[in-house]
């Protein structure tokens, strides 16, 4: 497992961790800090290069709270993945809405529309 960042902000943090052996990525926590740009441009060269040699990836995002920006690098992520699809390999998303978090609901919803591969909703 590899850690491709963690951001720290008043105690909050945004961890991208990639389990390329799982064909597995879990995007979880904060992302509101204004280097955010950074880590997703990270994870969007790593699903490039993972989907270059496989065939299958997996993508879980679970966030606490988040910004626009997050937001604008979630679509590039669905267009990517959109565009691997179209190239044969298997990719979802799971969205982890949590407990009571209606505005994370409502997102998933949104942004589940633009997919042309799995995108399940879930609140645990």
């Amino acid at each position: 497992m590899r850690v491709l960042s963690t951001e720290e902000t008043e105690d909050h943090s945004l961890e991208v961790r990639t389990m390329s052996g799982l064909d597995l990525v879990i995007v979880r926590g904060w992302s509101i800090a204004p280097t955010v740009s950074e880590k997703y441009a990270d994870l969007l060269q790593f699903i490039s290069a993972h989907l270059a040699k496989k065939e299958h990836l997996t993508i879980y995002i679970k966030y606490e709270l988040f910004n626009p920006l997050t937001v604008k690098y979630l679509f590039k992520i669905i267009m990517l993945l959109n565009y691997q699809r179209t190239l044969g390999h298997n990719v979802k998303i799971y969205w982890d809405a949590g407990e009571m978090m209606e505005d994370m609901l409502d997102t998933g919803y949104d942004l589940a529309q633009f997919c042309d591969f799995e995108f399940k909703i879930s609140h645990s």
